[in-house]
């Protein structure tokens, strides 16, 4: 087992005053590994060297933190501020949409059952101890503002779904607001999955687009779990 790196607040406290992840609108949480392992895909050249291989992301270390982000408290900044902030992350960072729990900029992440062993006063979730990436420590609050992330691959999809896709009108254009009229006129912003645009210099190859990420400001976080599960309901 690795041994974790100390956890050093003063010093993530100047990185992430460089960095500009807080802000005083909407909540959400980075996790990164201060270790520097990575927290997204990894790409490699297969062994004959014609082809890109895919790793699955990578979970937290055993040198974890999370930290308290925030966008722009101006509304018509939102979007810009999220953009901007994402534009930040490094491959060893990641986002957890719901805010962290407590006050503290930034709170060591353990894995759970690290967490379940310690004692009731380390576990308090108002406080500024540790705690773990699952729902036990990240929740939607009811009547705050939440990010809702849709993850959407249609590279993935077989050639009959993608051609009745493209009849459709398109997924933002048609598709969503058939399900819920609200994406109509909703405002988001979209970012390209990781793998997109990979490509091997040495033959060309690259892997195909198609797969994004959709991020939305949902009013009422609570009830994020729920609406995805109705909305997954009708897009299937």
């Amino acid at each position: 087992m690795s041994q974790p790196q100390p956890f050093d607040a003063a010093s993530f406290a100047v990185a992430d005053a460089a960095q500009g992840l807080a802000g005083g609108g909407l909540q959400f949480t980075v996790v990164e590994n201060y270790d520097g392992k990575l927290l997204t895909k990894s790409f490699w050249v297969s062994a004959d060297g014609k082809s890109i291989e895919v790793g699955d992301a990578a979970r937290n270390s055993w040198s974890a933190r999370v930290i308290r982000a925030g966008l722009d408290a101006d509304p018509a900044r939102e979007f810009a501020s999220l953009r901007d902030k994402i534009r930040t992350l490094e491959a060893k960072q990641a986002v957890i949409t719901a805010p962290m729990p407590g006050t503290a900029p930034t709170r060591q992440l353990v894995f759970k059952e690290q967490w379940a062993a310690l004692p009731p006063d380390q576990r308090d979730l108002a406080g500024d101890g540790p705690v773990y990436r699952g729902a036990g420590c990240f929740t939607y609050l009811p009547d705050q503002p939440a990010l809702l992330e849709l993850d959407v691959d249609t590279k993935d999809w077989p050639d009959a779904i993608q051609e009745k896709h493209r009849q459709a009108g398109g997924l933002l254009q048609a598709i969503l607001p058939a399900i819920d009229q609200q994406f109509a006129s909703a405002g988001f912003y979209a970012r390209p999955s990781s793998s997109a645009g990979v490509k091997n210099k040495t033959t060309g190859a690259m892997l195909p687009s198609g797969a994004k990420h959709l991020f939305f400001v949902a009013e009422n976080g609570a009830d994020i779990p729920r609406y995805c599960t109705v909305l997954f309901s009708g897009w299937c």
